[in-house]
């Protein structure tokens, strides 16, 4: 029989892989959404990506729950072997009040945690993010898993809110005797081909690069990427691999950040004149960023995640899941050409 999976957030970019990648490799699987209104488009989702409506049907259960409150979670996680925790709030601005954010993100992970604890899962994989490792360390150093973000140096709510909720994970488990193992995954910005009908923020960094509206110029903004497909390999080897338990990865498919104008360069490589001639050739001045963030809340957002690019040291990844990440510039493309769908 089977062993029977829970994956939180499946309507998510990195969710929806998740459960495509577990359902392939035929594990019942269950995820939870806030809203039932979105099964049937989801179902749909996965029928585009090729799975049948047989598994559907026998091996892919829909539950509602939220990670504000207690209701659903019991139901969902009864019978679970493992649990991929997922879901995190993305506000679409930053609010007024951090706690918006920090709040859920906090209490919402311990809620899945001791929740799985009752039901007796034997792991938990949760996916944490680079936010929680990578601000307030020097530009020159190699971070790694052994490093934690300053909460007072996070530009905004929601990067805040991945540190501090991955770190009161790992010190309930650390105190509460629990013995269900437990394992994080810190990717840097996931791109690689988005869902049918979704539109995952990387998705919508290419199509302004693409559409004219940094054709002045770009952001001076840098990223670390990864490919959400490695992303969701990672979790499933790490699901099934004793040497990971209790274990952080940062998940990253360079050494080193890749900037807008770094990725315009490589898409203007990659596609015929006409598509890439509204792609940014130079990068803005901060100061002139700083002024338009007098008028603009859009601006004002992108200046305080603007910086000097960041060094990685990913190799801990690579070595325990014995894994070569997708090459980046394949990641790119794929997320470009896949905005169409």
């Amino acid at each position: 029989m089977s062993e029977t999976v829970l994956v939180t957030g499946g309507t998510g970019f990195v969710g929806g892989y998740c459960i495509l990648q577990l359902l392939q490799e035929g594990y019942n699987v269950r995820t939870t959404i806030r809203d039932l209104k979105k099964e049937d488009a989801l179902r749909s989702t996965l029928k585009k990506l090729n799975i049948n409506e047989e598994v559907l049907k026998s091996r892919f259960q829909v539950f509602q729950a939220d990670l504000v409150s207690d209701q659903g979670w019991p139901e969902a996680l009864i019978g679970c072997d493992y649990v991929h925790h997922v879901a995190s709030p993305l506000p679409l601005q930053q609010p007024k009040d951090e706690d918006e954010v920090i709040k859920p993100a906090k209490e919402g992970t311990l809620r899945v945690i001791k929740f799985s604890e009752k039901a007796g899962v034997k792991k938990l994989i949760f996916t944490s993010s680079f936010a929680a490792i990578g601000y307030g360390h020097p530009d020159e150093k190699y971070l790694t898993e052994e490093d934690w973000a300053v909460p007072e140096k996070a530009p905004n709510a929601y990067i805040k809110s991945k540190g501090l909720a991955e770190k009161a994970a790992w010190e309930y488990l650390k105190t509460s005797g629990s013995n269900m193992k437990f394992t994080t995954i810190n990717p840097t910005a996931i791109f690689g081909p988005k869902l049918p009908g979704g539109n995952p923020a990387t998705s919508q960094i290419m199509e302004k690069l693409l559409d004219g509206s940094m054709a002045l110029g770009c952001p001076k903004f840098s990223f670390g990427i990864i490919d959400v497909r490695d992303v969701a390999k990672i979790h499933i080897l790490a699901m099934k691999l004793d040497a990971t338990d209790n274990q952080r990865y940062l998940l990253t498919s360079r050494s080193e950040e890749s900037s807008l104008l770094d990725i315009a360069s490589i898409i203007r490589k990659n596609v015929d004149e006409e598509k890439g001639k509204k792609l940014p050739t130079r990068e803005l001045p901060t100061i002139l960023l700083r002024f338009m963030g007098l008028f603009s809340p859009q601006v004002r957002n992108i200046l305080s995640t603007i910086r000097d690019k960041k060094r990685y040291n990913g190799q801990k990844a690579r070595k325990d899941f014995s894994w070569v990440p997708i090459d980046p510039e394949i990641s790119i493309m794929d997320t470009v050409n896949g905005l169409d769908s």
